[in-house]
């Protein structure tokens, strides 16, 4: 059974940044395989992740793997993002 969502179906739905007080930004994150949103602010656990910062179209987070760490970035995939 699995711990949680796994990174790889993790996708970033909307990040609400404040800009004044960072601890405060929350970001929406979907789980593609189990269909689940997660609201999460920075310091939050998501199974062997961690948010580790909110940003204002990313989120970093720490994924645990095998006993070692690594770092690993969500973005906001919007088309007017997108640069031709």
């Amino acid at each position: 059974e699995r711990m949680g969502p796994e990174f790889v179906d993790l996708q970033l739905v909307g990040v609400y940044h404040d800009l004044q007080y960072p601890s405060n930004s929350v970001a929406i994150i979907r789980d593609k395989v189990g269909d689940r949103r997660y609201k999460v602010r920075g310091g939050d656990e998501l199974g062997s992740m961690r948010v580790r910062e909110i940003r204002d179209k990313e989120v970093v987070i720490s994924v645990q793997d095998f006993g070692y760490s690594r770092q690993e970035i969500l973005s906001l995939r919007k088309q007017e993002d997108v640069t031709p």
